[in-house]
């Protein structure tokens, strides 16, 4: 219930729609309670007074009824709508708000596609909840309580014929059935949530899909998860739709039971027509929202199922907490200091381990090792993607937990291999996250980037659309992007994956070229693969299992003979050659 509750919540945000959708709920359901007294007092009226000139004010008031019933039934529609559409964009909100707040470690664990799922398809099942489902309940019990007490005065055996079906109701909407019915949404909610996964990833790996023949391959995945979804959704549909109709079928026959003991109740007298048609109408009163109470358990199901699904985010505690009483840190010197710091990001197996080095402001640092060894574990610490699991890190004597995350990440400026564009101009993705950047700043940081003379070629120049995550451009461009991206916010402290492998000659030299302005004055962390950012380095660390085993200049780790000098023998001297006979490109 904790669910419906805190789905609730979010329309209850808006009194004022909220209070008019339900005072127009009201005005509906009793103007629709008039209508059978009416016709009720019209048919006794002619009959005792044979006058049908009465009949012409009867009508007026059944007309003047009806209309007035009609203005309310609109406004609540339109207000509950209102009411749900605003729940449903606060939660939105609140949902993606929730996400951006999120560290590292919880986009380790969760899909992309699924998270999509939740913040479409789960947030607008809550939707209907949020004003409309709430509403139904609220129309069902006061038109049940308020029938129950006319019908009771007018005539107590004809009620106890139409409460016989009491117990029908209570066997088919028992616990069992709501139950039932979460567990079955519940299932069409998380299947749907792996469709949108298959389709999220197979959009984006588009080439890949083209390149390897996986069309059908794909189009057959897509089906499967398709096919389940359909099959869920419609046995979850097929269990509501038989019981209305069973529920149908049950007061059709109470019906007829109140026309066989009423018409015998009118033929003794205890009974008058007039009474009779008014309680047949009134029954009926008591039919529609009867009927709709399969529907109302529905929405329940898929409110509690997709509330769970969206709750579940909402209420995620992130392993990045910023403090209550964080301080904003200033401009930093730049001086970060790693006091026996360990990473695990399992609670078991150690990332990193007691790892323990300082740096000088603007020194360079270049970290190398294998795949796994922990290198771009310990720079992501850095910016507080993830945290320590012991130890701590200092930035100019400081803790970084002991400061504002916003303030942390604009003193450190990172530059990735794997370069993400959005889906925008070339100029809104180098000044993304500075909105006061000017245009002479963003040609500066071009510059220095080696891409304004690139850019200055294209029909738009800077207004040039890149393309969903940067599609037209190359991967030495969006690198360079990426380059003018960090110096155009200026941060102190750099952290570079200098990786040039996949790039041709040329674009190398100009990264490098790029690399080499950016990393001047400022202190650099560099994910080495490459010789000239080892030889320039004031301090190299060397990673094995998440330990540093060696630590030092080029020329002192080339003395000692150890890990690092097998690094260099293997990946280092066949760039140094290679440099030796291009020395264009180093």
């Amino acid at each position: 219930m904790k669910i419906l509750y805190r789905a609730a919540a979010y329309g209850f945000r808006h009194k004022l729609l909220i209070t008019g959708s339900y005072a127009s709920t009201f005005s509906a359901t009793f103007l629709g309670l008039l209508t059978p007294l009416l016709l009720g007092s019209s048919i006794d009226s002619v009959i005792d007074s044979g006058v049908s000139s009465r009949l012409w004010l009867y009508g007026g008031a059944v007309l003047l009824v009806a209309f007035l019933r009609s203005m309310s039934t609109y406004a609540q529609s339109f207000l509950s709508e209102a009411v749900s559409q605003r729940a449903a964009f606060d939660i939105r909100n609140d949902f993606f708000r929730k996400l951006q707040h999120l560290s590292f470690g919880f986009y380790d664990k969760h899909q992309t596609g699924n998270l999509m799922s939740r913040a479409t398809s789960d947030i607008e099942n809550i939707r209907g909840w949020a004003s409309g489902g709430l509403l139904q309940i609220f129309t069902i019990t006061f038109t049940v309580i308020s029938v129950s007490a006319i019908l009771f005065t007018t005539n107590w055996k004809l009620t106890l014929v139409s409460l016989s079906v009491t117990p029908i109701v209570g066997r088919l909407f028992g616990k069992g059935m709501p139950k039932r019915l979460n567990d079955m949404w519940h299932k069409v909610q998380v299947e749907t949530g792996h469709m949108t996964t298959v389709l999220q990833e197979n959009l984006t790996g588009m080439r890949v899909v083209k390149a390897f023949g996986g069309r059908q391959f794909e189009q057959a995945k897509f089906k499967d998860k398709s096919v389940i979804v359909a099959d869920e959704t419609y046995h979850a549909n097929a269990l509501q739709i038989s019981r209305g109709a069973i529920m149908t079928f049950v007061y059709t026959g109470v019906t007829g039971a109140l026309l066989l003991v009423g018409g015998m109740e009118v033929a003794d007298g205890r009974l008058t027509p007039g009474e009779l048609a008014t309680f047949l109408l009134m029954t009926n009163q008591i039919l529609n929202p009867v009927r709709q109470l399969s529907g109302v358990i529905t929405n329940v199901s898929r409110t509690m199922a997709a509330g769970n699904r969206v709750f579940e985010i909402l209420d995620a505690i992130s392993p990045v907490e910023e403090k209550k009483n964080a301080i904003v840190l200033p401009r930093a010197k730049g001086k970060v200091k790693f006091d026996h710091v360990s990473l695990s990001y399992d609670g078991k197996a150690a990332a990193l381990d007691d790892i323990d080095f300082e740096v000088e402001p603007g020194q360079l640092v270049a970290i190398l090792g294998g795949p796994g060894a922990g290198k771009s574990s310990l720079v992501h610490l850095i910016p507080r993607f993830y945290d320590a699991t012991k130890g701590r890190i200092t930035v100019d004597g400081t803790d970084i937990r002991d400061v504002t995350l916003n303030s942390l990440r604009t003193n450190v400026g990172i530059v990735q291999q794997d370069v993400f564009m959005f889906a925008a101009t070339i100029k809104e993705n180098i000044a993304y996250g500075l909105e006061g950047a000017s245009m002479d700043d963003i040609e500066r940081a071009s510059k220095i980037a080696q891409l304004h003379n690139y850019i200055m070629t294209l029909p738009h120049d800077y207004d040039t659309w890149v393309g969903e995550r940067g599609i037209t451009l190359s991967g030495g461009q969006r690198q360079r992007l990426a380059i003018a991206r960090t110096v155009l916010l200026d941060p102190p402290i750099l952290v570079l994956d200098d990786s040039t492998a996949s790039v041709d000659a040329h674009t190398e030299a100009l990264i490098q070229q790029a690399l080499g302005e950016v990393v001047n004055g400022r202190t650099t962390f560099v994910i080495a693969h490459r010789l000239s950012s080892i030889r320039r380095a004031n301090l190299v660390l060397v990673l094995e299992h998440g330990k540093i085993v060696e630590r030092g200049t080029h020329q002192e780790l080339m003395a000692l003979g150890g890990f690092y000098r097998k690094i260099y023998d293997l990946q280092f001297r066949p760039q140094e050659e290679k440099a030796a006979q291009n020395p264009a490109v180093h």
